[in-house]
């Protein structure tokens, strides 16, 4: 049974754990390659404690380069998104870089480190590892103070 004391902040529906699993069962499925992607981070209150978290909505593949073990996001379609979800969800999101390791285990590969540095800013960031196995590892860098 889960720690009832423990205080959940983040949260993902269903819905949006499955598209990121259906993006790295296709992308691992069509070239044994990880697949990465972003999604949106929004302050809600929880549906059952009512309390204020934050929920991983809206997951999304955009243009990249893959490998079986490397994926890296195209910084113009990177942008482009940011601008588009400003426009959508406002100004009050966030973003979580998300990517998956197929058949690995959920962990922060060394390559992993290097980019959740890449999203040093000068509040705090998200990052979330996936696999096939539905086990995830989610990382909030704290950059400030």
């Amino acid at each position: 049974m889960a720690n009832q004391n423990v205080k959940r902040r983040f949260i993902i529906y269903e819905k949006a754990w499955n598209i990121m699993q259906q993006y790295a069962r296709i992308a691992y499925e069509t070239d044994a390659n990880e697949v990465s992607g972003i999604t949106c981070v929004r302050k809600i209150e929880h549906p059952e404690t009512k309390k204020k978290v934050w929920e991983l909505f809206e997951p999304i593949i955009l243009k990249q380069e893959n490998t079986g073990t490397t994926t890296e996001l195209d910084g113009d379609a990177l942008r482009d998104f940011y601008i588009k979800a400003a426009m959508k969800h406002g100004s009050d999101i966030r973003f979580c870089w998300w990517h998956s390791h197929h058949t690995m285990g959920a962990f922060w590969s060394g390559t992993d480190e290097k980019e959740i540095a890449a999203w040093k800013n000068d509040t705090w960031s998200i990052a979330l590892v996936v696999n096939l196995k539905q086990e995830y590892k989610l990382n909030i860098s704290i950059w400030d103070p």
